[in-house]
């Protein structure tokens, strides 16, 4: 689905969209689109989270021990098992 928006744009941006248009071989609208897209992932990329000692110290824990022992073990048996329909 898609919304239509209406922008009144400089002359002199309007000018150098028409250039781009053209020399990319680009719509207007994929490239107005292009650039919306590279700034709202640019903020993505500004996003902190900030956390207390004790969340970081978790964090922490958790990435160093992302599942349990006993998951661990049961995780490594099942992908160890053969499909019952691959057993000779």
């Amino acid at each position: 689905m898609s919304v239509a928006i209406s922008v009144r744009l400089p002359e002199f941006t309007a000018r150098r969209l028409e250039e781009l248009a053209q020399t990319s071989h680009l719509s207007k609208t994929d490239l107005i689109i292009q650039g919306l897209e590279s700034i709202l992932a640019s903020q993505l990329d500004r996003k902190v989270t900030y956390l207390s000692d004790k969340q970081f110290d978790e964090v922490l824990d958790f990435l160093s021990h992302p599942t349990p022992t006993d998951v661990q073990k049961k995780l490594a048996k099942t992908m160890n098992t053969p499909y019952t329909w691959c057993r000779k």
